[in-house]
């Protein structure tokens, strides 16, 4: 045997064994974990474990498949959690668990094998419908410091600009600072599948005599305008995707029907095209929401302004805030 054929055996056999070692070593207690049916505990060791090796850029073939296992076992023991628990929350959030470990599976390229990549394509796309995120619009005429708590999530957003986030359903505490204005403090709840607007604005009056009559009726008819500018670009933005959605669930429906087992060509090129057609829409209907929001905020304003445009001193007016809620189609991808 060549020395050039002896140092890639050795190579070789010393990769495959460092694979197995660190298989057996580092996941003995995520698998006892997973015998004591603490799925959710075993997810999460598998993850670290996967972590610790490193991004799958830099790996070789060995350590790829390896981390590929970690991260499917993590995967499976998160939705293994989820038949087992009954509260919403707590499974909503073990699916977005999974969901993230298969999508870091799939980002790092650790799918070696077409036909599983697809597998696990459909499986991701399963489960976001499963979760049924919700979409949450902030939206803020001056700077505010909006905190948000939920099961096991917080984060903190700073307004403007006015941003839309993906978030799981369920029920939030709102905390939101306003120079100049008394803390807000609320409890909200996203529905699943439904996009939610919290507006958070200030209005100052005149110091001089009551405004005229003209500036409400001006921003009625503007509030009115732009609202339904905002709701046709909703309805344009997701009229493509129902669409397309009615095409996939005919072709899915005959896929069951010939019995087969995984995705047919047609499914999956209708499930990348119903994918592109939500991601580019989400912009167009983003844009809908803060001009439903506007315009329903415009409205409001211009009635309250007609029948309370009276003569009074002038005063610092309170803060108003606006809470809207519109029901709409899941939207697969936005910030946060």
């Amino acid at each position: 045997m060549s020395r050039p054929s002896v140092i890639l055996f050795v190579y070789v056999c010393t990769q495959w064994c460092a694979s197995f070692a660190w298989s057996k070593t580092d996941t003995k207690p995520c698998l006892e974990m997973i015998k004591k049916k603490q799925y959710a505990a075993a997810g999460e060791c598998f993850d670290k474990v996967a972590q610790s090796m490193g991004h799958g850029s830099k790996l070789s073939t060995f350590d790829k498949r390896t981390k590929g296992i970690y991260l499917l076992n993590g995967a499976k023991a998160f939705l293994k959690g989820v038949q087992d628990e009954k509260t919403p929350s707590t499974r909503a959030f073990y699916q977005e668990r999974a969901l993230q470990l298969y999508k870091r599976y799939l980002d790092e390229k650790l799918c070696l094998k077409k036909l599983r990549c697809q597998k696990i394509q459909a499986t991701l796309y399963k489960i976001s419908q499963e979760i049924g995120h919700a979409t949450l619009t902030l939206v803020a005429n001056q700077k505010a410091v909006v905190q948000l708590t939920g099961y096991k999530f917080e984060q903190q957003y700073t307004l403007p600009p006015n941003k839309s986030y993906r978030l799981r359903p369920g029920t939030y505490k709102l905390k939101a600072k306003i120079e100049g204005k008394p803390p807000i403090s609320r409890t909200i709840t996203l529905a699943s599948n439904a996009s939610t607007v919290e507006s958070f604005t200030t209005t100052i009056p005149s110091p001089s005599a009551a405004p005229s009559k003209t500036l409400p009726v001006v921003l009625l008819i503007s509030g009115v305008v732009v609202a339904g500018v905002g709701g046709a670009l909703m309805l344009i933005a997701t009229l493509p995707s129902q669409s397309l959605r009615t095409q996939y669930d005919e072709a899915e429906a005959n896929a069951k029907a010939n019995k087969e087992e995984t995705p047919t060509t047609e499914m999956n090129r209708l499930r990348n095209e119903l994918e592109t057609s939500i991601a580019q829409g989400v912009p167009l209907y983003t844009a809908g929401i803060a001009a439903l929001a506007v315009g329903s905020i415009a409205t409001a304003t211009g009635i309250i302004t007609f029948f309370t445009s009276t003569p009074a001193k002038p005063t610092n007016a309170p803060l108003f805030p606006h809470h809207h809620l519109f029901h709409g189609s899941t939207l697969l991808h936005t910030s946060n």
